[in-house]
């Protein structure tokens, strides 16, 4: 691989890589942090109630929660029941673990205020208070810290509540997801990247490409000669044993030409641009000897693999400057619009689609 084909691919694979790193971020990025402050919230229930002849009383649970993210401190709650209602008993519990410094008194029998001291972010007090009525009215609550007055809310779990965001439960999903998706992007715009950065990146010197672009005018000596020097000293690739084997075919050594090609094949495997150019070479060698099905199955093979092909069909000697028509090459050359290179010159004379009525080459 020359200079410029190992840049094209590292751009290429940079620009991907950045898109895939773009998507990722933000995909599985979290919202910002909330600011520190306290939340504190309550919800109340009757959570039971029993009456005889003799006894009645009903059960009262009060869930406080801070739901915010600072530590809310000196919490103090205060519960008024109507005045025809005595409390009997209470119950705390904390969702942390044991209450240390948590103290509960009455001025009346109806009224009841617990000190609770600290609450953290997401800790739970659960009051029970039983009352000797089984149809009591709801109590007044009031709650307050040192900053912040606690509201009433609907639903209050005994159970902490996780920091995980929903983002970051779904960047769980999101994140090998993303990472497939870049895999799957890279493969699907490589071809047009590698195109649009040719277009940009200077050619270098080859002799491979020289030796095609001499093949390409029939000049198959000059070809030969640049590919033996190329390929003893620096080696062949699939590309440069089926140029060396299309210039010996021009010049006749079709055994020699033939072996060329099939290693070209064997080595290219499943390499969609080195078995377009093997097509190319093998359409060439059919020009070359006017066999028409087997020009037009190799550039239909060509064409199919990598649009590219057209464009060397433009500029091909071979296929504008034949003596004899060959209609069905024609027919596929009007099919997919090609047309001969800007410079290449042809006449009434030597074109032999003007003789055989074809119009795309002219």
């Amino acid at each position: 691989m020359h200079w410029r084909e190992i840049v094209i691919g590292s751009v290429a694979t940079l620009i991907v890589t950045v898109l895939g790193g773009v998507a990722v971020y933000y995909a599985t990025r979290e919202p910002p942090a909330p600011p520190l402050a306290e939340a504190l919230v309550y919800e109340h229930f009757r959570s039971g109630k029993f009456a005889s002849d003799t006894a009645k009383f009903s059960l009262h649970t009060i869930r406080l929660r801070n739901r915010g993210t600072l530590a809310a401190k000196n919490v103090v709650m205060n519960l008024d029941f109507p005045d025809t209602v005595k409390i009997t008993d209470r119950s705390f519990t904390l969702s942390s673990g044991p209450i240390a410094g948590l103290t509960s008194s009455g001025a009346k029998p109806d009224l009841m205020e617990i000190k609770i001291g600290n609450l953290t972010p997401d800790e739970v007090l659960t009051t029970t208070i039983v009352v000797d009525a089984d149809d009591s009215s709801d109590p007044l609550i009031g709650v307050k810290s040192d900053a912040t007055t606690g509201t009433k809310f609907e639903s209050v779990s005994a159970t902490p509540e996780t920091n995980r965001s929903t983002w970051n439960q779904i960047s769980s999903f999101l994140v090998p997801l993303a990472a497939a998706l870049q895999i799957g992007m890279l493969f699907a715009i490589w071809p047009l990247l590698r195109r649009i950065l040719r277009g940009w990146i200077p050619k270098s010197r080859s002799r491979n490409n020289t030796a095609f672009v001499y093949l390409l005018q029939n000049l198959p000596k000059h070809a030969e000669s640049l590919l033996r020097m190329d390929i003893e000293t620096r080696g062949a690739d699939p590309i440069s044993l089926a140029n060396y084997g299309l210039a010996l075919g021009l010049q006749g050594n079709l055994v020699e030409c033939e072996r060329h090609l099939a290693a070209a094949e064997f080595w290219a495997h499943q390499n969609r641009h080195e078995n377009a150019v093997i097509s190319f070479n093998r359409f060439l060698l059919a020009m070359f000897a006017s066999d028409e099905n087997l020009a037009k199955q190799h550039l239909e093979t060509a064409i199919r693999l990598d649009k590219d092909t057209k464009r060397y069909v433009s500029f091909a000697d071979l296929v504008w400057q034949r003596t004899s028509p060959l209609p069905k090459v024609d027919e596929l050359l009007v099919k997919h619009g090609i047309k001969p290179f800007k410079t290449t010159e042809l006449s009434a004379n030597n074109n032999p689609m003007d003789r055989s009525g074809g119009s795309a080459a002219s």
